[in-house]
């Protein structure tokens, strides 16, 4: 009986380290899917050779990487250097991967602030029915406003960018895009205090 007092009295101490380990993995889990979608979304822009946007839902849990230009018809665009070639010998034209609304789960959304973005996203707007047609799953994007988009081009460059997941205590973790480069950088793990704007670990 002792022993088994002394087991539950430890498992009751390591309880609340052990559930905020859990929660850290969570936003760190979401956050590395975002940016892999950011690198996604640049990769895709060279290969294929046209513009493309990631936008997310401000307070919410959805993002989205599409055309930058809506008329963009994907049917007409080869979907890697190699797949030229192949288009040469054939007359159907390669299809482009699908584009799709991408989702963060596990207590997580995109957290909107002027002090964490400096007004970056301020902006919303809902995509149109030209937009529609390039989503698989387009009944996700439907009655959604999304935040300005980051732009990604054929040469590797990228319009400057931030996106911030943040879970349900506060904890968040900004994603930075280089517009020079491109590239994705994380800031680490940090808890947002309760005044807003005020941030500490």
């Amino acid at each position: 009986m002792l022993a088994l007092g002394i087991l539950i009295t430890l498992a009751a101490l390591s309880w609340p380290g052990l559930m905020r380990s859990l929660k850290q993995q969570s936003v760190q889990g979401n956050a590395e899917q975002v940016r892999q979608v950011l690198d996604l979304a640049r990769v895709r822009a060279v290969e294929e050779g046209r513009a493309l946007q990631v936008r997310f839902e401000p307070h919410g849990k959805r993002y989205v990487l599409l055309p930058f230009d809506p008329l963009d018809d994907a049917s007409r665009q080869p979907a890697s250097p190699a797949a030229t070639t192949t288009l040469v010998n054939q007359v159907a034209p390669v299809q482009a991967d699908p584009f799709r609304v991408y989702e963060v789960s596990q207590g997580c959304y995109f957290h909107v602030d002027n002090a964490l973005l400096s007004g970056e996203t301020a902006f919303a707007e809902r995509l149109g029915e030209e937009w529609m047609k390039h989503l698989e799953n387009a009944a996700q994007a439907q009655d959604v406003s999304w935040s300005a988009p980051v732009i990604y081009y054929p040469d590797g460059s990228a319009t400057d960018g931030t996106f911030v997941v943040m879970d349900q205590d506060r904890q968040y973790i900004k994603l930075h895009v280089r517009g020079l480069t491109g590239a994705v950088w994380a800031e680490q793990l940090a808890v947002m205090a309760e005044r807003l704007g005020q941030t500490g670990n």
